[in-house]
């Protein structure tokens, strides 16, 4: 089997390897410009190897070992950066639910909002 149809693919999986290295850096530092940013790059990278992988297979047809071996890493840089990423948001929103109370307690009375006709004594006055 020729090795060669390949070299295009690999190029594009350094590039898909390197981004995702790339985006690991900015999510330890909780730099939201900076994830967004290599998420796009990392995006893009996907796009373009899918798209060139899909031309070589075709051409090529078995992928080489080391290949397969190398997707599966990069798979699994990517589950454990989509991990990561759950985690934090799911310590940002409880970090919000303490802050902001989805359904706050009433500090007066029985009722979240009580009408002015019930608020006891002080609402017989009128004009």
């Amino acid at each position: 089997m020729k090795e060669y149809p390949w070299l295009q693919f690999e190029q594009s999986l350094s590039q898909l390897e390197t981004r995702l290295d790339q985006l690991a850096t900015p999510l330890l530092g909780l730099d939201a410009d900076q994830i967004g940013l290599r998420s796009a790059h990392l995006q893009q990278a996907f796009v373009d190897s899918a798209g060139v992988f899909r031309a070589v297979k075709l051409d090529a047809g078995r992928v080489p070992d080391a290949m397969v071996l190398r997707l599966r890493s990069a798979c699994e840089k990517v589950i454990a950066l989509r991990e990561a990423l759950s985690r934090m948001t799911a310590s940002i929103d409880r970090a919000l639910e303490v802050l902001i109370p989805q359904h706050a307690t009433p500090v007066y009375g029985r009722y979240p909002v009580m009408p002015l006709a019930c608020a006891g004594r002080y609402a017989s006055y009128s004009a």
